[in-house]
């Protein structure tokens, strides 16, 4: 039996292993995927272990994106670039570290109708996920982008990593307080949560958007999926902007883990199963 896994903690709120179970009953393989609670500081212990049972691969979710780095092997030039890994695939003895978030956050937009090229974008977060959409947004031709933390040491250590990534583009932060987001929205097209805000116990909870600086000719987009409208979702939506959860990134970053672990067939498979059932783990 083929083994899978996703770290994480929380883990709870995760439908990977629904969605995976559910894809490999559908190819008729013999694997499995389950969810595992790692706390922060067991983070490589529980990769020694998975390794030792010979785990074909595993995913990596909040808050190891950026730890896993230091213990593979191999680190693929995007998730190098990213600075963040969430794709483990043991593989002829050694460990790699890829990352397909950026890929699957973009193929998002893109099935949405969303271009970034030539438009402005604040992403809330500098962690893990948030450095996937700005890597993918930057990718793919925006020309401006903020970043906003609660850690403004973090989002400093972003803006300076993809400034110098990407020296054609405009990298900077923003402070976590309304009053300094309002006048960058009048610049940006897109908006993104990348922070648990609206997740779980924090389902109240969301970031320092002025709602009075928001219009219809914003789309946002929640990267939380669970529950599928979160409050800014809702919210944005009451002001006319266009609004998008993480469930079509979760499927398409999916299936690029199915790619390199089963092959760009299982991938292509993936999401066609995906799309013709949506309803699949959730």
């Amino acid at each position: 039996m083929k083994r899978f896994a996703v770290l994480g903690c929380p883990i709870g709120h995760s439908r990977s292993p629904a969605l995976m179970n559910g894809l490999f009953r559908r190819l008729g393989l013999d694997a499995t995927y389950r969810a595992l609670r790692v706390e922060r500081g067991r983070l490589a212990e529980a990769v020694r272990t998975l390794g030792a049972l010979r785990f074909v691969g595993a995913n990596v979710t909040i808050p190891h994106k950026e730890e896993v780095l230091r213990l593979v092997d191999w680190l693929s030039p995007q998730a190098r670039g990213i600075g963040a890994v969430n794709t483990l695939f043991w593989r002829s003895g050694r460990l790699e570290g890829h990352n397909t978030d950026a890929d699957g956050f973009l193929s998002a937009l893109r099935g949405a109708g969303f271009r970034p090229r030539g438009r402005g974008a604040l992403i809330y977060g500098a962690g893990g996920a948030a450095r996937a959409a700005a890597y993918a947004l930057l990718k793919g031709g925006a020309p401006q982008l903020h970043f906003s933390a609660r850690r403004s040491s973090q989002a400093r250590a972003a803006a300076r990593h993809f400034g110098l990534l990407f020296p054609e583009a405009d990298v900077g932060t923003v402070a976590w307080d309304e009053k300094s987001v309002a006048p960058v929205l009048k610049r940006k097209r897109l908006i993104v949560n990348a922070t648990p805000l609206g997740m779980g116990v924090l389902k109240a909870a969301c970031p320092p958007l002025p709602w009075s600086a928001l219009t219809a000719r914003h789309r946002v987009v929640d990267l939380v999926y669970q529950p599928e409208r979160t409050r800014l979702l809702t919210m944005a939506r009451a002001k006319g902007a266009r609004g998008m959860n993480g469930l079509s990134m979760l499927r398409h970053q999916a299936a690029g883990s199915v790619g390199l672990w089963l092959g760009r067939r299982a991938q292509a498979r993936a999401l066609r199963f995906w799309k013709e059932n949506p309803t699949c783990g959730f």
